[in-house]
């Protein structure tokens, strides 16, 4: 949210044009109030301006720990789809809590949690859309979901309208939305039949496999089976013919794993400028000396 100020009374005093830090207290007011945005009610600037910053950087140390932290959870305890509910109830409660912070230091902690909240809900989606279809729709699969995060990146203006003199009331705002998916849509949403099946939950997995083939206007045969190979161990050398036949399907696939670290590195090194972006215009946004031409240092 953009901080602007004005001055009270034109005067020797206070200039338009004068750096803000120079200028006497009381001679100069926030536009909109001091309940528009956290510098102005803090009053994160001057010599405290470097505070403005600190819970943005809370919110993405939270999301790398929340992302190594639900992943794991998702892959071995909860599953997708209980990990995505628990991810939206945590991400609705933090947001709600956030709109309470009497201080900087404990909107930054906020943040954190929040950050590490709502990490899961974008790596359970993917995971969970893309393992329910074949390889075929895959890629296209799961390209949709970043559509409608798109969507959800624009819309944030009009969230915001409605309270640009309360920023506490646009995280009240935002969290009824994670709370209303979990409420609404969950019961739509089936558990991922891979997941089910190397968990050796075989009943559940083939319910959902005939729940998605009628919703496409299909119909499995009645002597469908599942059969889990990593469970199969009546037969040791299967087995190792599996994993074989799996690391070499990936080496097809991938060329090992030195294509696969390029595109780590490459989405890392994107997200790295992803975030520095972000943090130019925060910066920017937080300039408030008077000055549009001057470069925050």
């Amino acid at each position: 949210m953009l901080t602007a100020w004005k001055c009270k009374v034109p005067s020797s005093l206070c200039s338009s044009s004068a750096s803000l830090c120079g200028l006497e207290p009381g001679t100069w007011e926030w536009n909109g109030g001091h309940k528009t945005s956290t510098v102005a009610e803090w009053n994160l600037i001057c010599n405290h301006k470097f505070r403005a910053g600190v819970p943005s950087s809370m919110f993405f140390i939270g999301s790398l720990f929340g992302s190594v932290t639900q992943a794991q959870l998702a892959d071995a305890y909860l599953g997708r789809k209980k990990t995505i509910v628990l991810s939206c109830l945590l991400t609705a409660l933090t947001s709600f809590l956030t709109s309470f912070s009497p201080n900087v230091w404990v909107y930054a902690f906020l943040r954190f949690t929040n950050g590490f909240a709502r990490s899961g809900i974008g790596i359970c989606c993917l995971v969970l859309s893309t393992e329910a279809v074949g390889r075929k729709w895959r890629g296209q699969v799961g390209n949709y979901g970043f559509f409608f995060f798109t969507i959800g990146f624009l819309s944030l203006p009009l969230i915001a309208y409605p309270s640009q003199h309360s920023w506490r009331n646009i995280y009240r705002i935002i969290s009824s939305l994670p709370l209303a998916y979990s409420i609404f849509l969950t019961p739509f949403i089936s558990e991922s039949p891979r997941w089910l099946t190397i968990k050796g939950r075989t009943d559940e997995a083939m319910k959902v496999l005939n729940k998605l083939a009628k919703l496409n206007g299909k119909k499995l045969p009645k002597n469908l089976t599942i059969i889990n190979p990593i469970n199969q161990t009546n037969s040791t050398n299967s087995t190792k013919n599996f994993v074989q036949e799996m690391g070499r399907q990936e080496n097809d696939s991938t060329n090992g794993g030195r294509v696969r670290s390029r595109f780590c590195l490459l989405w890392r090194a994107v997200e790295c400028g992803e975030l520095k972006l972000q943090l130019v215009l925060h910066c920017r946004r937080q300039c408030t000396d008077g000055d549009p031409c001057r470069v925050c240092r």
